[in-house]
């Protein structure tokens, strides 16, 4: 309680409930070292000021100290093991949510359960788990087949868990990975390419025009202006080959952009999109809510006053192309 206090204070979002979980995941290894994560974390709020590395910095520290309490226990008890499943699942899936559906959790819980249970309280069965509730978005709830898969993977490798060093290994190196991305587990889930390919566009010159099938516009570029900020709007299941319209000669196509709200995790499963390679848009939200808009940035000529963008007008009438912002680079 005096964790969760102490970091109240510091006015961090989501931050007093990890150090819960870093407390009970301390508790379960047995381990007061482990203890030593919640000054850090401290630390960590208060000596980084860019959001972005100080989420990361959380990671780093929280999933050195999972890793190190599930290395500290001599035996993993099926109890000790539903602990660290259950910790790693609210770690990646519960903190700083928004919108929760205890009935869906539930499920997924029990699915953790078993899945511990079947791969005979190891590491590979923690992994495993925290796999499951990554990589289920329960929306819709026939995605939940997912945690059924996870399930019989414990079963069929159960054989190999207790003879395979190198398996507890990898277990513990993908948990550690997992776990140093938390914050943004709901990206990690559903568009890992950000990581690679994402690039806010933060110095911008907002625009918001939507422009309509068969619309036409010009706009005046504003200097030091590099880059042209788009994306669609009810777009997401347009096929990858469908042309959207022309910036100035440049034809433009579905797979070029992607609908603004694509990565939602009520929208994800029934999308056509994929993160483009030159995404532009913003994190949204964190932990398992996390996720990108679906800006992209088209370069424009250099030197250009004006450009023009056109819109095709075969377009499904819904659906509109989104001119959000020009972004300028020093």
């Amino acid at each position: 309680m005096l964790s969760f206090w102490a970091l109240w204070c510091l006015n961090a979002p989501f931050l007093p409930w990890v150090a819960i979980v870093v407390v009970a995941i301390a508790w379960i290894g047995d381990s007061t070292a482990v203890l030593c994560a919640v000054p850090l974390l401290a630390g960590c709020a208060i000596a980084i000021a860019d959001e972005r590395t100080r989420l990361i910095g959380y990671g780093v520290i929280v999933a050195i100290a999972f890793c190190a309490a599930v290395l500290n226990v001599k035996e993993l008890t099926f109890p000790r093991t539903l602990g660290f499943a259950i910790a790693g699942t609210a770690l990646v899936r519960w903190i700083a949510r928004e919108q929760f559906s205890f009935f869906r959790e539930a499920m997924l819980l029990i699915c953790v359960v078993i899945i511990v249970a079947v791969a005979k309280r190891s590491a590979f069965g923690i992994a495993l788990a925290i796999a499951a509730a990554l990589y289920t978005p329960l929306i819709p709830l026939r995605t939940l087949g997912i945690a059924l898969a996870f399930m019989l993977i414990a079963f069929l490798t159960r054989p190999l868990i207790t003879h395979h060093s190198s398996l507890i290994t990898l277990s513990l190196l993908f948990i550690a990975i997992v776990l140093t991305l938390f914050a943004y587990s709901g990206i990690l889930a559903r568009t890992p390419r950000w990581f690679r390919y994402g690039r806010p566009a933060t110095d911008r010159v907002n625009l918001y025009r939507a422009m309509k099938p068969g619309e036409s516009d010009t706009f005046d570029v504003p200097p030091d202006a590099r880059y042209l900020i788009l994306s669609l709007s009810n777009g997401a299941k347009l096929k990858p080959h469908t042309i959207v319209g022309r910036l100035e000669d440049r034809e433009m196509h579905a797979g070029d952009l992607a609908d603004w709200g694509f990565a939602r995790r009520s929208e994800w499963w029934n999308s056509t999109n994929r993160l483009p390679r030159h995404s532009a848009g913003l994190v949204r939200a964190y932990g398992y809510d996390a996720w990108v808009d679906g800006a992209v940035r088209f370069a424009i000529p250099a030197n250009a006053r004006v450009v023009r963008v056109s819109v095709d007008r075969r377009l499904p009438a819904n659906t509109l192309l989104q001119v959000e912002a020009f972004e300028r680079c020093r």
